[in-house]
């Protein structure tokens, strides 16, 4: 049997192969050891890091300082701060009054004891949530919406079903700059906590 490979067939898979790498290069991975490896969490290098997991080593009260003193880390989606010992409420509430973090919609908490529902209420009365890459509508309300998740198990954190707050501004800023959304001006922020 001959094959015949067709221009369009080629076309395809290099299209496809420059477009893999174009997404792998706007968004990283990395956990806490690796951010230290390129120069800590206001390196220039994390402004595409979309997702920091923890590592073996946690993080110490220097690099807590860092993050949320952070310029860099505006494309962070999700955070994992599991069993930070030093976190503590007042950080919670100026990691979500910094700007950088609007981005955030997944945090993970397990195990820091002195995160409790102060923590929860400075997130849902702070920037994190309100910036989005795609729309969202509430199925519940029928408007505008951004939900943040948050891993609350082994904390001081009480039970609660989902909390929310109206009347909250929410930016879309899509990956592709040539696309535009309006802000949403009267949007629902929701936070789910899993426990």
């Amino acid at each position: 049997m001959k094959y015949e490979i067709k221009k369009d067939t080629i076309l395809a898979c290099l299209l496809i192969f420059i477009t893999a790498i174009e997404v792998q290069s706007s968004t990283r991975c990395l956990d806490y050891d690796e951010v230290r490896n390129e120069g800590g969490f206001n390196s220039p290098s994390m402004k595409n890091v979309a997702v920091i997991s923890r590592s073996d080593k946690g993080l110490t009260s220097t690099e807590l300082q860092d993050i949320v003193q952070s310029t860099s880390l505006s494309r962070l989606h999700t955070f994992d701060l599991s069993y930070q010992d030093n976190l503590t409420d007042d950080y919670m509430r100026q990691l979500a009054n910094n700007l950088v973090f609007s981005r955030l919609s997944k945090i993970i908490l397990t195990g820091s004891h002195y995160i409790t529902d102060t923590s929860v209420q400075a997130i849902l009365d702070g920037l994190i949530g309100t910036i989005r890459d795609l729309p969202q509508t509430s199925g519940e309300y029928g408007i505008p919406s951004t939900t943040v998740n948050l891993r609350v198990n082994d904390t001081g954190v009480k039970q609660f079903d989902t909390r929310k707050r109206f009347g909250v501004t929410v930016k879309y800023r899509p990956p592709n700059p040539q696309v535009e959304w309006s802000d949403s001006k009267n949007a629902v922020k929701l936070i789910e906590m899993t426990y």
